[in-house]
Order: structure tokens, then sequence, then C-alpha cells
């Protein structure tokens, strides 16, 4: 009798609303968000401030905040889903603290996706979890 293995696709789909986009997992992609997510990380704590810390802003400092974080958001939704993401999601919810929580949502969902591509759940319901 024969083993027959599904072969996989590298694409993942990510819906959202009524929007459909595509992250793909494939090794040179893979390779490039690696670097890249360090990057983001970095840039978004960078731009976070504290309730207090906003508060004690200037109206001017807030504009310049509310940029700098739309700007961290488009440039981190379209390095995962594609050019144009951030617009297509803006025009549907035009707020940041909103897009922001896409953002996480999409780095929640697409590392479960990965994981299970991968059988990391396998691995883990048979051998425990890993690293302890």
């Amino acid at each position: 009798m024969a083993v027959k293995i599904d072969i996989q696709q590298t694409i993942i789909p990510v819906e959202m609303g009524d929007l459909t986009f595509y992250f793909d997992m494939g090794d040179t992609s893979m390779k490039g968000v690696f670097k890249t997510f360090r990057g983001l990380i970095d840039e978004a704590l960078a731009v976070e401030k504290t309730e207090d810390e906003l508060e004690a802003m200037t109206s001017e400092e807030l504009d310049k905040f509310n940029e700098e974080s739309k700007a961290f958001c488009k440039k981190a939704l379209d390095y995962l889903l594609g050019n144009g993401a951030f617009e297509k999601l803006y025009a549907l919810s035009p707020s940041t603290t909103i897009l922001v929580g896409y953002f996480h949502a999409v780095v929640d969902g697409l590392g479960e996706e990965i994981a299970r591509r991968n059988g990391m759940e396998k691995a883990t319901k048979y051998m425990g979890p890993v690293g302890q």
C-alpha cells in the first residue's frame, strides 16, 4: 500500500472581510520576512508611547505620532499582505488603532498556519512542548 502525501502550496490566503490577501511562505519570502520582521519590531517599539506620554503631547506632537503610526502600519501590512493592502484596509477601517490590531491578528494567524503546515501541532502532541 502506498503512502499518499498531498502537495502543499506556499501561498496562505488571508481573508479580512470581503478582501483576500496572499502571504507567500516559500523559502525566499520567509528569508526576507525573518530579516525584515526584526526591523519592523524595532520600528514599532520606537513609535510606541505610553498613555502618560500620549496625554502629555501637544496637538502637533499627536499629529506627528499618528502619522508615524500610520506609516508603520502601511509598511508592515503592505509587506506581509502585498502592496496596496494598507490602503484597502484603511478605506474600510480608517483608524490606525484598528489597523495595528489587524497587523497583530495577521501575524498571529500566519504564525499559527505556518506551524500547522509544518506539523508543529503534531510534533507537540507526540513529543510535548518544544524547549521544556
